[in-house]
């Protein structure tokens, strides 16, 4: 393993072991990168520790623990690797977890001003209760984690969570109050805090009961463990997770990320070069062993066939030398092109400025060939019209935000009570209630004897009046 001569800046850097491919997060305790790993076929991600200054870690004390944490698989834990020196500081390699952080997640949710699935809380409590609890009971060890908070809380796309957050050669309480302390207690109070649609059934007993004062350690666990029997996720839980994921991170699609970090893998496994083959050791002693085995056996075989009856003499079969091609041996490989390939002839045209004209979609049952809204040929349509087709197809498919985003578009085309009234439906479908009030209202603004909207607003009064 060796030591890596400087932190990097250009992406890959070859390390020894490893090779650095990209900055998955830059923190003030050390950055975490995502890596190549000689003889892995997958990334890993590395996250460095200061050794020396505020927050150093003991080295010795690192070491012990990350061996101890490679020793440790569970579903809900990142796995950890090995420890890997980086100049004047330690990395812990671990597992990656393609997903998004409970904070990232937290922080879309404000910026759009929407509330959190039922599941997504649900999910979070189990794998993550489930995790504290297998590391506090690894080996008997009676550790904590200590570390758990919502940047430290991975979703993944695929609908379950996994915990990180290690921290390896920082001293900590062991026993069942401080697990209590540090991890069941902050954890329930991380759930508490979250604002979903609807506060999730399967913890309104768990929740308060860990966040009484005079709740036990031993009545905490119980609680605990009751709950991860009694509540574990079903596979369309999981499911809704995973689509709401995607419909909330359009932009960070996953297939897009897997796509690039392959890229990357190929571009640092590469550069790392095959894995050193191990000269194979013979032993003497266990050669000489092995002979006097063989000499033995057919001594005793000889003996034991004795004088009787000769067996026919086989025909003699002439040795000759198999007609065997060697190839000789493959040229360097050539270094990887990180360009894509450009397979089409036509000259590229550079991207415009402009806004994105949507994609004609194929015509619904509802519309036939004139447009269902206006009743005008698709031919005859306006830049609203258009984009009010294309988001009233992309909330078909359940990609609320991005038909959010073209009824905007709609709007400032001149859309007029049409985009308003679409907007005010997409709206409330995320449960952003004051937004979709506020387009129910320009559109009696606009017609006072609007049915639609006169209906929305008096639904939404009701919903938004105890918020008051």
């Amino acid at each position: 393993m060796s030591p890596v001569k400087q932190v990097p800046t250009t992406f890959p850097t070859n390390c020894g072991s490893y090779a650095l491919l990209k900055v998955l997060s830059a923190k003030e305790d050390g950055p975490v990168y995502l890596a190549a790993v000689r003889g892995e076929k997958k990334p890993w991600a590395i996250k460095t520790m200061p050794l020396q200054g505020q927050g150093a870690v003991n080295l010795d004390l690192f070491k012990s623990e990350t061996k101890r944490l490679a020793r440790m698989h569970f579903t809900h834990l990142a796995r950890v690797l090995e420890a890997a020196p980086i100049e004047d500081q330690y990395g812990i390699v671990m597992e990656y977890v393609p997903g998004k952080s409970l904070a990232e997640i937290c922080q879309r949710a404000e910026e759009y001003e929407f509330l959190l699935p039922p599941e997504i809380g649900l999910v979070v409590a189990h794998d993550v209760f489930a995790a504290a609890e297998f590391f506090h009971a690894f080996e008997g060890a009676g550790r904590v984690h200590g570390n758990i908070s919502p940047r430290t809380i991975l979703v993944r796309y695929s609908g379950d969570a996994k915990l990180v957050g290690y921290r390896p050669g920082y001293r900590k309480d062991t026993g069942i109050s401080a697990h209590m302390a540090v991890d069941l207690k902050p954890l329930a109070s991380l759930l508490c805090d979250l604002r979903f649609q609807m506060f999730p059934q399967e913890l309104t007993q768990l929740v308060p009961r860990l966040l009484e004062e005079n709740v036990s350690p031993v009545e905490g666990m119980a609680a605990v463990k009751a709950f991860l029997h009694d509540h574990a996720p079903s596979a369309g839980q999981r499911q809704g997770v995973a689509a709401w994921m995607e419909d909330v991170f359009q932009e960070h699609s996953y297939a897009q990320e897997a796509h690039e970090e392959d890229r990357l893998l190929a571009a640092g496994t590469h550069m790392l070069g095959p894995s050193p083959t191990r000269a194979k050791h013979v032993s003497v002693a266990g050669g000489a062993i092995a002979l006097l085995a063989l000499v033995g056996g057919g001594g005793l075989l000889m003996a034991h066939r004795g004088t009787g009856p000769a067996l026919p003499e086989a025909n003699p079969i002439e040795a000759t030398a198999p007609a065997v091609s060697i190839a000789p041996p493959p040229a360097a490989l050539p270094p990887v092109n990180l360009t894509p390939p450009i397979t089409s002839t036509n000259p590229v045209t550079p991207l415009s400025t402009n806004p994105v004209t949507p994609p004609e979609y194929p015509p619904q049952a509802r519309s036939d060939t004139p447009d269902h809204r206006t009743g005008k040929l698709k031919s005859d349509e306006s830049p609203a019209d258009r984009l009010l087709r294309a988001a009233d197809a992309a909330f078909d498919k359940g990609k609320r935000i991005q038909a959010i985003n073209l009824s905007t578009q709609a709007l400032a085309e001149g859309g007029g009570n049409r985009a308003h009234l679409a907007l005010a439906e997409y709206y409330r479908s995320i449960h952003r209630y004051q937004e979709a009030m506020n387009h129910y209202r320009a559109v009696i603004e606009i017609d006072p004897e609007n049915k639609l909207a006169a209906t929305g607003v008096q639904m939404l009064d009701k919903k938004l009046s105890p918020c008051r």
